[in-house]
């Protein structure tokens, strides 16, 4: 007779948050169960479609920025096991007409979390990027870790993995 059961979850919603929270519980030992009326990754999920973009810019949020940072470790793994790729590390640019308190807030957060950022002018952006008319822009910052994800097929695969290591 074992000393103490294996806790159990039911977690209620198959797209990013939902799935990753069944997986992490998984890891943690639980014994869980993962639904969803309309499958993993649908298109009634706030995260489904086809790509969203990664990014840690969330200005003074700097919980919005840790949990990003720490979810991009978690993507880029299982992009790495996939058959495909899921994740695309491009980078990330935000641009602005003038230094603004939320870019001002993003450069401290990052900076204070020990994160790459770049903070680029008027000029630096024309020069890297000339097929983009900055005109008006005066500030840009450019997260390098960051990049595109295949969202719908990135879900599915994190679901796919969940069930086979007993979810």
């Amino acid at each position: 007779m074992s000393a103490s059961p294996r806790p159990r979850a039911v977690v209620v919603g198959a797209g990013v948050f939902g799935a990753w929270t069944a997986e992490h519980l998984r890891r943690a030992g639980w014994r869980v169960l993962l639904v969803d009326r309309m499958g993993a990754a649908n298109a009634l999920a706030s995260s489904g479609g086809e790509s969203r973009l990664t990014r840690a810019n969330y200005g003074p949020d700097e919980i919005y920025t840790r949990m990003a940072a720490s979810s991009l470790t978690e993507w880029k793994r299982l992009s790495e096991a996939s058959a495909l790729p899921l994740f695309h590390p491009h980078g990330v640019l935000f641009f602005f007409s003038e230094l603004v308190d939320y870019a001002r807030a993003c450069i401290d957060v990052h900076e204070r979390l020990d994160l790459p950022i770049e903070v680029l002018g008027h000029a630096a952006l024309a020069a890297r990027w000339p097929q983009i008319d900055f005109t008006g822009i005066e500030v840009g910052l450019y997260e390098p870790g960051f990049g595109g994800l295949m969202a719908r097929r990135a879900v599915q695969e994190l679901v796919r993995g969940f069930v086979e290591r007993g979810g």
